[in-house]
């Protein structure tokens, strides 16, 4: 995978405290699949007795992260909500990579374009762009 500066973006919101506690993968996991949504996160002893309330924290991550993410949060006494920002930057950014990953495989533009959803043009001027910083 090649260098990207939105690589480096930080995170919004919760999505940052997320990234400082379990990485950037877990956050992003997390936005793709919540994002725009608001979430109830645990206490640091909520996830002792079971995870009732918290499976779609579980299911996501798994019962070992899901404890360490609480931990790390540092919510003392109850669960409490967060808005999970949707991330958009951090999805340009994917989208950016994806187009040079399947231009750099010969992909003609027009198929680029839709596989990432995207006009011809956007994909023509991405590409340009990313030959001109010499990623291509």
């Amino acid at each position: 995978m090649r260098y990207h500066p939105l690589e480096n973006v930080p995170l919004p919101g919760i999505l940052g405290e997320i990234e400082a506690v379990s990485g950037r993968d877990i956050a992003l996991q997390i936005a793709a699949r919540h994002g725009g949504t608001a979430k109830l996160f645990p206490a640091i002893n909520s996830l002792d007795g079971g995870h009732q309330g918290f499976a779609w924290l579980v299911d996501l991550v798994g019962l070992d992260e899901a404890r360490r993410l609480a931990k790390g949060l540092g919510l003392p006494s109850s669960a409490m909500s967060f808005d999970i920002p949707l991330c958009e930057t951090e999805r340009r950014a994917e989208r950016y990579r994806e187009i040079i990953r399947l231009s750099g495989l010969g992909q003609p533009v027009p198929t680029i374009a839709r596989k990432v959803g995207l006009h011809q043009r956007s994909v023509r001027r991405l590409l340009s762009r990313a030959r001109q910083e010499g990623r291509l």
